[in-house]
């Protein structure tokens, strides 16, 4: 089992004395913490199962083309790696131990001070896992890759098409979820396929290229102000989106929809399906204590104490805290723990709690903060 740098001393004598930081997850929360020690008294531990950071909020343009892999993923090395006092570790955490202060990973042991957790979330289809291979969720850089494959094949079968309604159903996405990356999404493929079919296509016809946006919700962008969902759905009729607001996905098949509303169910067939309509957490949850604060973490919610000093909040794009309040985690008994739930709609404390709680750290071992990029 080794502390640092997986040596037996770290690279200079005197970060022997420091305290050790653990950070799980390379995404804004981690690099925040990172940025805020690099070359403080403190050694720091960068764990992520990549090796580069990706900027999620330019997925959507992956999707569409409109700009490279390269534009959105910068290496971890080069990005915080270059600190003396930072090192960064190529693996998944498979398991915690609070009450060892250890974290498991590529089968070794590795010891903490302070633990933060910054894993970020991931897509979910609400229990419904055979959707996930007909319509992919845009979270990483494959998803944006496969998107953009089906889409682009779609078309190219569209180019060689001789049956008119067949070439309207090649030309047809649907995407689920109207939050901003599903609005994203949907104004950049109609772009994309509109410009495919005017520019590189000789068969394609511009008023056959069709987005489909739908969502349960009465508006898109709901957890925005009316006047800016209004101004974003304006937008979107106006580039050539449909809108099908209000209606339920009740079932996913290759090559069709269907959705359901107080009048009925409708069938929408569309050749490219995506879907963004909901986040959950990352699997390092299901290495905590069965607890029902765990449980309610892993479910995506909040949860604080009256009397502790340290507050976990998990931002799966709908989380919020009033103030950054710390709080002793894992290593902490579970007593005392109130739980409560979140404003939608508030992503700021996306950096900076997470920069609040690496000014608060100390080397007081077992002391956890918990945080979601």
């Amino acid at each position: 089992m080794e502390r640092f740098f997986l040596e037996l001393e770290p690279p200079r004598k005197v970060m022997a004395s420091w305290p050790h930081v653990v950070v799980v997850g390379g995404g804004f929360a981690g690099l925040k913490v990172c940025h805020a020690l690099a070359r403080q008294p403190v050694r720091v531990t960068l764990i992520d199962k990549r090796n580069f950071n990706l900027f999620q909020p330019l997925l959507y343009q992956v999707a569409s083309g409109l700009v490279s892999e390269a534009d959105v993923a910068s290496p971890l090395r080069q990005m915080v790696g270059e600190a003396p006092n930072i090192q960064i570790l190529l693996g998944e955490v498979v398991d915690i131990d609070p009450e060892a202060s250890q974290v498991v990973l590529n089968g070794q042991h590795l010891s903490y001070d302070q633990l933060i957790l910054a894993t970020g979330s991931g897509s979910t289809t609400f229990g419904r896992e055979e959707w996930r291979s007909l319509a992919p969720p845009m979270k990483i850089l494959e998803h944006a890759d496969e998107i953009r494959r089906r889409l682009l094949m779609a078309l190219e079968e569209a180019e060689q098409t001789r049956d008119p309604s067949q070439r309207a159903f090649l030309q047809t996405v649907v995407v689920v979820g109207a939050g901003p990356a599903g609005c994203e999404l949907a104004g950049s493929l109609i772009e994309l396929m509109q410009r495919a079919a005017g520019r590189d296509f000789k068969q394609l016809r511009l008023e056959d290229c069709r987005v489909v946006l739908v969502d349960p919700v009465d508006r898109v962008l709901p957890t925005m102000a009316p006047v800016l969902s209004e101004a974003a759905a304006a937008y979107l009729r106006a580039a050539g989106v449909d809108l099908r607001l209000g209606l339920k996905v009740e079932g996913i098949a290759p090559g069709r929809v269907s959705l359901s509303d107080a009048a009925g169910e409708i069938q929408l067939e569309a050749a490219t399906i995506c879907w963004t309509a909901g986040v959950r957490a990352t699997g390092v949850a299901a290495c905590w204590p069965a607890t029902p604060v765990a449980r309610w973490i892993a479910a995506g919610g909040s949860w604080w104490s009256r009397t502790s000093r340290f507050r976990a909040i998990p931002r799966f794009g709908r989380s919020v805290i009033s103030a950054p309040i710390p709080i002793p985690l894992l290593a902490a008994p579970w007593r005392g723990w109130r739980v409560r739930r979140c404003r939608p709609g508030r992503g700021w404390p996306a950096t900076s709690w997470r920069a609040y709680a690496a000014r608060r750290s100390s080397p007081s071992a077992g002391w956890i903060s918990a945080a979601w990029r």
